[in-house]
């Protein structure tokens, strides 16, 4: 298994918004960036990504899972370009537009959820 941990901003300042589209940029399943350059190249099993909208700064992090026997240093050295050098791949208009659908799907999920916090479907 492979992570990486980043700091972010507070949840309350302005360009939190930026890091949850960026997360979803890169960790969405299956049209993230992490996806597509470990999971679709047979480099890892799974991959993922969250952030943390905190009162003080807070953080986002990736992740793959492995499949036994796969080359851990490639598969670290891919996850590590494709995270760190969003400056250089820059996102698009068609992937900012995709994590803004998923991210008001979830808020609208949410608000439609009845069930107490914690309570589960049996």
């Amino acid at each position: 298994m492979l992570a990486s941990l980043y700091r972010t901003v507070a949840g309350s300042h302005p360009e939190y918004p930026a890091i949850d589209v960026l997360v979803q940029v890169l960790g969405d399943v299956p049209a993230g960036r992490l996806h597509k350059a470990l999971v679709q190249k047979g480099l890892a099993s799974s991959t993922w990504g969250a952030e943390r909208q905190l009162h003080d700064p807070g953080f986002m992090y990736f992740g793959a899972q492995l499949p036994q026997g796969a080359d851990i240093n490639k598969a670290r050295a891919v996850m590590l370009d494709v995270v760190e050098d969003i400056a250089k791949h820059k996102i698009t208009a068609a992937e900012v537009e995709r994590a803004r659908t998923r991210l008001l799907n979830d808020i609208e999920r949410a608000q439609l959820d009845s069930k107490p916090a914690g309570e589960h479907a049996v």
